[in-house]
Protein backbone atom coordinates (compact mmCIF):
# COMPACT_ATOMS: atom_id res chain seq x y z
CA UNK A 1 0.00 0.00 0.00
CA UNK A 2 1.39 3.72 -1.00
CA UNK A 3 0.82 5.46 2.43
CA UNK A 4 0.70 9.57 2.12
CA UNK A 5 2.38 11.14 5.11
CA UNK A 6 -0.32 13.90 5.26
CA UNK A 7 -3.36 11.31 5.49
CA UNK A 8 -1.77 8.70 8.04
CA UNK A 9 -2.05 8.41 10.71
CA UNK A 10 -6.03 9.78 11.09
CA UNK A 11 -5.82 11.53 14.20
CA UNK A 12 -8.29 10.67 17.57
CA UNK A 13 -9.25 13.72 19.86
CA UNK A 14 -10.78 11.84 23.26
CA UNK A 15 -9.98 11.78 26.71
CA UNK A 16 -11.81 8.77 26.83
CA UNK A 17 -9.46 5.68 26.56
CA UNK A 18 -11.55 3.13 26.09
CA UNK A 19 -13.19 5.09 23.06
CA UNK A 20 -9.51 5.88 21.81
CA UNK A 21 -8.45 2.35 21.80
CA UNK A 22 -11.97 1.31 20.11
CA UNK A 23 -11.70 4.12 17.35
CA UNK A 24 -8.07 2.92 16.74
CA UNK A 25 -9.07 -0.81 16.21
CA UNK A 26 -10.93 0.40 13.53
CA UNK A 27 -9.18 3.24 11.85
CA UNK A 28 -6.11 1.50 12.32
CA UNK A 29 -6.92 -1.67 10.38
CA UNK A 30 -5.11 -2.17 7.06
CA UNK A 31 -8.62 -2.72 5.15
CA UNK A 32 -9.85 0.22 6.57
CA UNK A 33 -6.93 2.50 5.57
CA UNK A 34 -7.05 0.87 2.04
CA UNK A 35 -10.35 2.40 2.00
CA UNK A 36 -10.19 5.57 3.75
CA UNK A 37 -6.97 5.97 1.15
CA UNK A 38 -8.97 5.63 -1.73
CA UNK A 39 -12.17 7.74 -0.64
CA UNK A 40 -9.76 10.80 0.87
CA UNK A 41 -7.77 10.61 -2.67
CA UNK A 42 -11.43 11.00 -4.45
CA UNK A 43 -13.37 13.58 -2.43
CA UNK A 44 -11.06 15.30 -0.14
CA UNK A 45 -10.85 19.17 -0.77
CA UNK A 46 -13.90 19.48 -2.35
CA UNK A 47 -16.55 21.55 0.11
CA UNK A 48 -19.22 20.41 1.78
CA UNK A 49 -21.94 21.26 -0.79
CA UNK A 50 -20.40 19.14 -3.48
CA UNK A 51 -20.61 16.03 -1.51
CA UNK A 52 -23.36 14.80 -3.22
CA UNK A 53 -25.57 11.56 -3.64
CA UNK A 54 -22.18 9.63 -5.05
CA UNK A 55 -20.42 10.98 -1.86
CA UNK A 56 -22.79 8.94 -0.29
CA UNK A 57 -23.31 6.19 -1.90
CA UNK A 58 -19.41 5.81 -2.01
CA UNK A 59 -18.91 5.86 1.69
CA UNK A 60 -21.64 3.68 2.51
CA UNK A 61 -20.74 1.05 -0.48
CA UNK A 62 -17.45 1.17 1.73
CA UNK A 63 -18.66 0.07 4.65
CA UNK A 64 -20.41 -2.22 3.51
CA UNK A 65 -17.09 -4.10 1.64
CA UNK A 66 -15.53 -2.94 5.22
CA UNK A 67 -18.45 -5.36 6.24
CA UNK A 68 -19.23 -2.04 9.06
CA UNK A 69 -22.42 -1.25 10.01
CA UNK A 70 -23.51 2.29 8.31
CA UNK A 71 -23.94 3.74 11.77
CA UNK A 72 -20.31 4.59 11.31
CA UNK A 73 -20.86 6.64 8.53
CA UNK A 74 -20.27 9.83 10.02
CA UNK A 75 -16.68 8.10 11.20
CA UNK A 76 -15.46 7.34 8.17
CA UNK A 77 -16.60 10.84 6.78
CA UNK A 78 -14.84 12.71 9.14
CA UNK A 79 -12.01 10.66 8.41
CA UNK A 80 -11.99 10.70 4.25
CA UNK A 81 -12.92 15.08 4.72
CA UNK A 82 -10.67 16.15 7.24
CA UNK A 83 -8.58 13.00 8.96
CA UNK A 84 -9.40 14.37 12.03
CA UNK A 85 -11.84 12.35 14.35
CA UNK A 86 -12.93 14.12 17.88
CA UNK A 87 -17.08 13.64 18.07
CA UNK A 88 -18.71 11.27 20.58
CA UNK A 89 -19.29 8.77 17.66
CA UNK A 90 -21.31 5.87 18.80
CA UNK A 91 -19.69 2.40 18.97
CA UNK A 92 -22.03 0.72 21.00
CA UNK A 93 -24.27 -0.87 18.55
CA UNK A 94 -24.18 -5.00 18.77
CA UNK A 95 -22.43 -5.05 14.83
CA UNK A 96 -19.26 -3.00 16.04
CA UNK A 97 -18.87 -4.40 19.52
CA UNK A 98 -18.53 -7.66 17.78
CA UNK A 99 -16.43 -6.25 14.63
CA UNK A 100 -13.85 -4.94 17.82
CA UNK A 101 -14.03 -8.66 19.82
CA UNK A 102 -13.53 -10.34 16.61
CA UNK A 103 -10.37 -8.35 15.43
CA UNK A 104 -8.94 -8.20 18.82
CA UNK A 105 -8.72 -8.94 22.39
CA UNK A 106 -9.14 -5.86 24.95
CA UNK A 107 -5.92 -4.42 25.87
CA UNK A 108 -4.96 -4.50 29.44
CA UNK A 109 -3.37 -1.25 29.34
CA UNK A 110 -5.31 1.61 27.94
CA UNK A 111 -2.71 3.76 29.34
CA UNK A 112 -0.43 2.80 27.08
CA UNK A 113 -2.72 2.63 24.03
CA UNK A 114 -1.98 6.06 22.88
CA UNK A 115 2.20 5.61 23.11
CA UNK A 116 2.50 1.65 21.48
CA UNK A 117 -0.38 4.20 18.55
CA UNK A 118 2.39 6.59 18.53
CA UNK A 119 5.05 3.98 18.24
CA UNK A 120 3.52 1.48 15.53
CA UNK A 121 3.01 4.72 12.90
CA UNK A 122 6.99 6.38 13.74
CA UNK A 123 7.77 2.55 12.95
CA UNK A 124 5.63 2.03 9.80
CA UNK A 125 6.82 5.65 8.42
CA UNK A 126 10.59 4.00 8.91
CA UNK A 127 11.76 4.75 12.23
CA UNK A 128 13.46 1.91 13.83
CA UNK A 129 12.92 0.67 16.99
CA UNK A 130 16.03 1.47 18.29
CA UNK A 131 15.77 5.26 17.73
CA UNK A 132 11.85 5.05 19.19
CA UNK A 133 13.29 3.70 22.11
CA UNK A 134 16.32 6.35 21.98
CA UNK A 135 13.99 9.22 21.64
CA UNK A 136 11.62 8.17 24.06
CA UNK A 137 14.06 6.49 26.87
CA UNK A 138 12.89 3.75 26.82
CA UNK A 139 14.26 -0.26 26.30
CA UNK A 140 14.25 -1.45 22.93
CA UNK A 141 12.49 -4.20 23.50
CA UNK A 142 10.09 -2.83 24.91
CA UNK A 143 9.04 -0.99 21.73
CA UNK A 144 9.41 -4.34 19.67
CA UNK A 145 6.95 -5.58 22.00
CA UNK A 146 4.22 -2.59 21.92
CA UNK A 147 4.43 -2.32 18.42
CA UNK A 148 3.70 -6.41 18.24
CA UNK A 149 1.15 -6.01 20.81
CA UNK A 150 -0.41 -3.04 18.83
CA UNK A 151 -0.53 -4.23 15.32
CA UNK A 152 -2.20 -7.77 16.71
CA UNK A 153 -4.65 -5.71 18.94
CA UNK A 154 -5.87 -3.67 15.10
CA UNK A 155 -5.61 -6.79 12.98
CA UNK A 156 -2.68 -6.04 11.39
CA UNK A 157 -0.05 -8.58 13.12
Amino acid sequence: MNISINMLPIKIFTSDKRKFQEISKIVDHSEFQEEFLRLAKKWRGKTIESLDEDYQKDILGSLSKLKLPNSLYDLLSDCVISGILWKNYNLSGTEILEILLVRSRKSKTLTDFPRDRDWYWRHKFGEGYGAIAKRDDVGKHMVLNAIKRYKTMTGNG
